[in-house]
Order: structure tokens, then C-alpha cells, then sequence
């Protein structure tokens, strides 16, 4: 994404959401991907949405299946 820049921790990568519009106060990026590994984290909300497919989130050490 042009706005992120990734910052790698300790076993997981922190992942900046960089607003730059006051009237539209969110990000959108659509994403196709057939396999991650990477673990993430940012401190705000995420929405996921699933088109097609399935796996797992996982969330606070919970794996979530989703579809």
C-alpha cells in the first residue's frame, strides 16, 4: 500500500494506517491474496470482507474460520 509503511517487531509486523483525507477518515484497499504468514497489528479497527474462498483469521490468539 502507497500509505503504509510496515515496521517489523519482535514475531509480528506493525502496520500504520495513515489517513490523509478529514472527509473520508478511513482506508480502503482491496486485496487478493492466496496465502499469508505474515502477522500483523495496528491499533485500530479492521474490517474484512471476503469475497470468495476460505482459512482463518486469527485474532488475539483466537483463530476465527471465515468464508
Amino acid at each position: 500500500m502507497d500509505n503504509n509503511i510496515l515496521l517489523k517487531t519482535s514475531n509480528a509486523v506493525f502496520e500504520p494506517h495513515i489517513c490523509n483525507s478529514t472527509e473520508l477518515p478511513f482506508i480502503y484497499h482491496n486485496s487478493i491474496v492466496d496465502r499469508c504468514d505474515v502477522v500483523n497489528f495496528h491499533e485500530n479497527l479492521e474490517l474484512l470482507y471476503f469475497k470468495n474462498g476460505s482459512g482463518y483469521v486469527n485474532c488475539d490468539a483466537k483463530h476465527y474460520p471465515v468464508k
